[in-house]
């Protein structure tokens, strides 16, 4: 959801209640929601996680290539 509101903004422009969503959706994605959604998936072979994501839960970022999770 980085670029949600450029996105939004190029594909729905002036649609107020679009733009209303995207607030409330952004506005959900705070630590809490990070932690629980890493929770979920952590051991989930196919997910490799963000650096953003990875500082708010807590993993250090491995100095080997390859060792990423």
């Amino acid at each position: 959801a980085n670029h949600l509101r450029g996105i939004l903004a190029l594909n729905c422009p002036g649609d107020v209640g679009v733009r209303k969503h995207a607030d409330e959706l952004i506005a959900t994605w705070d630590d809490t929601a990070v932690k629980a959604l890493y929770q979920r998936y952590k051991n989930h072979p196919l997910i490799r996680w963000k650096d953003s994501i990875k500082e708010v839960v807590g993993v250090e970022r491995p100095t080997e290539k390859g060792l990423d999770i």
